[in-house]
């Protein structure tokens, strides 16, 4: 089960990594954006989880993933402890 801190922590990740791009966007035009950045393995493999399709916002992709989270588990942050 996901904490709550969690939580804060993916959204605070995920929008400071996307403070920047123009929504509408597509999840490829999002993992490009986190690419060439820098952002971290975390929030990359966050929008990597993410289904195919156009996000109209930030809070858009943050309600998926978290879905996503919820229902797979946070593999996430059991695949970056495990680096």
């Amino acid at each position: 089960m996901v904490s709550g801190r969690e939580v804060e922590e993916r959204v605070r990740r995920l929008s400071t990594a996307l403070a920047d791009v123009k929504f509408p966007a597509t999840k490829w035009e999002l993992f490009i954006h986190v690419e060439f950045i820098g952002a971290d393995i975390r929030t990359r493999t966050d929008l990597d989880r993410l289904p195919a399709g156009r996000y109209v916002d930030l809070a858009s992709v943050i309600s998926v993933i978290s879905v996503i989270s919820a229902i797979d588990g946070d593999r996430t942050a059991d695949d970056d402890r495990s680096r």
